[in-house]
């Protein structure tokens, strides 16, 4: 359900994702691995209804992530899937250099290639944080 919608092509909710239909489309088209896709049924509140009137949304579906990725620090993963587009796993606690947890800041993991498509959309919204790639051990 929309309580409200900033215009990106790209959204994320709680545990899902979603990608209007003209992204999916391109998507498929430029062959990016590590995604699949299904239907999903899009509402408006009457929060959203109130806060944007007239607003018409797009068509949605819903982007289901099939690559994966670890992270290991802040800025950094490992155990890459080599899919463009991958849904990070958080599975140990990661430190600051003051040594408290840092809480997960980010779902998915994506290539440049990825990227520099979804860019091509509407994308104004969303955080880009470029992570290095390392060697397990």
């Amino acid at each position: 359900m929309f309580d409200g919608w900033l215009g990106d092509d790209l959204v994320e909710g709680h545990a899902c994702y979603l990608v209007t239909e003209a992204l999916g489309h391109d998507m498929r088209q430029a062959a990016i691995t590590g995604i699949d896709f299904a239907d999903v049924l899009i509402t408006e509140s009457s929060e959203f209804k109130y806060a944007c009137p007239g607003l018409e949304l797009p068509r949605f579906e819903r982007l289901v992530p099939l690559g994966a990725v670890d992270v290991v620090s802040k800025n950094a993963v490992s155990n890459w899937s080599l899919q463009d587009l991958c849904l990070s796993n958080w599975s140990s606690v990661i430190l600051n250099e003051k040594g408290y947890p840092i809480p997960p800041s980010f779902g998915l993991v994506i290539t440049k290639r990825c990227l520099d498509l979804i860019q091509k959309h509407n994308a104004k919204h969303c955080r880009v944080i470029p992570l290095k790639l390392v060697t397990p051990g």
